[in-house]
C-alpha cells in the first residue's frame, strides 16, 4: 500500500508541473514572479570527483543520469577523451555512452604500456528535452595485472647483402655505403675496414665519414702498366662493417672494371730537311723536334752516326741535341787530304721519347769553302732555322 501511495502522489505531482508548464502557451507570458519560481529549479551538474571504474576487457555504459538535475529526455551528446590508445570501444548510441578498456594481455602487450592504476579524464556533455545542456568530467579507472617490463629485444645482425658483382668504370670514384651493403645495418653503420685483393689498379682508396671510396686507374693509366691488366678484370673488396649497437658483419664485393686501352700514339716520322748547308766553322743544333713529326713526349736524340767525322770539329749529342760543328776553311785546306769543294757528309739521326718510340733518318749536310781563307773565325747556327745557334749545349 505505501508503494501504491507514492506512485499516486507520483503522479499526481507530474500532473501539476505539465499543467505548470502548459500554463505560459494557454494564457500568454507568465508573470514575472511565477517565472522566476518556474526557473528557480537547478541546472544540470556533474558531481565533483566523478570517477568510474572501467574494469580491463569490461564493457561499460554511462547515461546522462551521472548528472545532478539531468532533466527530463537527457542524453549524452559528446564525450572527449584525453586519451584512446586505452580502449576498444569508446562511442555514445542513443545518448548513451559505451566505454571497453582493452585487456591485461593487450595492456601489457603496447610499447609503453600504462601504470597498474591509471585514470583517464573524460569531458562528457549531456542535453535534454527542454534543450539544457550541461557538461562535466568523469574520471574513467583502470586497475589491472601490469607485467614486469622486459627488456627490448635485442636487434636483428647485419647482414652483407651486396651478392652481385659490382661495375667500376676506369676512372670513376666509387663509393661503399654500409646501409646498402648490408641489411639490419643498424643505428649509425659504418665501414671500419677494407682489405683490397690488389691495390694495383687504383688510384684511390680511402674511408672517410663510415663510407669506403676507391677509384680505378684510368684507361690511358692501366695501358701504361707493365703488363696492362686484361679486360675487363675484377677485383675483390672485403669490407668490415661496425654500428652503435656494436654489432659487426663482413663481406666480399666484386668489383668488374670493362676497359678499352687508347690508342697507340701516331709514331714518329722523319722530316727530311733536304741538303743542309753547313759553312766553314759553322756550329749547328738540332733538337728531336726540328727532325720528326710527331716526336712525342719528352723527345730527344739518342744517336747521331757520321758517314765520317774528319771534317768536323765538333759532332756530339748532349742532353738529346745534336751539336755539328764544320771545320774552318783553313782547318780542312791544311788536311792531308783535303775534301772535294763542296762535300757532303751523311748523318744518320734516331731519336726516342717517353712512349718507348724510336725512329731514324739521314741528314745530308753539305759544306762550300774558300780554300784561300786562312784565318775565318767559327760560327754558330740553329740547324733548324739557320739562325743564331740556341744556348742549350
Amino acid at each position: 500500500m505505501r508503494f501504491e501511495r507514492s506512485a499516486v502522489e507520483t503522479r499526481a505531482f507530474q500532473m501539476l508541473w505539465a499543467a505548470a508548464l502548459a500554463l505560459p502557451m494557454a494564457f500568454g507570458p507568465v508573470a514575472p514572479a511565477a517565472a522566476a519560481t518556474i526557473g528557480s529549479l537547478a541546472p544540470p551538474a556533474m558531481p565533483a570527483d566523478t570517477t568510474v571504474l572501467a574494469p580491463p576487457g569490461s564493457r561499460i555504459s554511462i547515461s546522462a543520469n551521472l548528472f545532478d538535475n539531468a532533466g527530463v529526455g537527457a542524453e549524452i551528446t559528446a564525450a572527449e577523451f584525453a586519451t584512446t590508445e586505452y580502449y576498444n570501444e569508446h562511442q555514445i548510441v542513443d545518448g548513451v555512452l559505451y566505454v571497453e578498456a582493452k585487456s591485461s594481455g593487450e595492456l601489457n602487450a603496447m610499447a609503453s604500456p600504462p601504470a597498474a592504476i591509471f585514470d583517464v579524464d573524460v569531458t562528457v556533455t549531456m542535453t535534454n528535452a527542454r534543450g539544457t545542456t550541461a557538461s562535466g568530467t568523469v574520471t574513467f579507472r583502470t586497475v589491472y595485472d601490469r607485467a614486469a617490463a622486459l627488456p627490448p629485444p635485442p636487434p636483428p645482425p647485419p647482414v652483407f647483402s651486396q651478392t652481385e658483382t659490382r661495375v667500376a668504370p676506369a676512372g670513376l670514384l666509387l663509393s661503399v655505403i654500409p646501409a646498402w651493403t648490408f641489411d639490419n645495418a643498424g643505428t649509425n653503420p659504418r665501414i671500419t675496414d677494407a682489405v683490397f685483393s690488389t691495390t694495383e689498379y687504383h688510384t684511390d682508396r680511402y674511408t672517410a665519414r663510415g663510407v669506403l671510396f676507391l677509384r680505378t686507374k684510368t684507361a690511358a693509366q692501366l695501358n701504361a702498366m707493365t703488363p696492362p691488366p686484361p679486360s675487363p678484370f675484377t677485383v675483390d673488396v672485403t669490407v668490415t662493417m661496425t654500428n652503435d649497437e656494436g654489432q659487426t658483419a663482413s663481406g666480399t664485393i666484386t668489383f668488374r672494371t670493362d676497359w678499352t686501352p687508347p690508342p697507340p700514339p701516331p709514331p714518329p716520322a722523319f722530316r727530311d730537311p733536304g741538303t743542309v748547308a753547313a759553312a766553314p766553322g759553322a756550329a749547328l743544333t738540332y733538337r728531336a723536334e726540328d727532325l720528326f713529326d710527331n716526336a712525342g713526349t719528352n723527345p730527344r736524340i739518342a744517336n747521331a752516326e757520321f758517314a765520317t767525322t774528319e771534317y768536323y770539329s765538333t759532332h756530339s749529342v748532349q742532353n738529346g741535341v745534336l751539336h755539328v760543328q764544320s771545320k774552318t776553311a783553313a782547318e780542312l785546306a791544311a788536311l792531308e787530304t783535303p775534301p772535294s769543294n763542296p762535300f757532303t757528309v751523311d748523318v744518320t739521326v734516331t731519336m726516342t721519347n717517353d712512349e718507348e718510340q724510336e725512329a731514324s733518318g739521314t741528314v745530308t749536310f753539305e759544306t762550300t769553302y774558300d780554300v784561300t781563307d786562312t784565318g775565318s773565325a767559327p760560327i754558330h747556327l740553329d740547324g733548324a732555322t739557320g739562325g743564331p745557334a740556341r744556348i742549350d749545349q
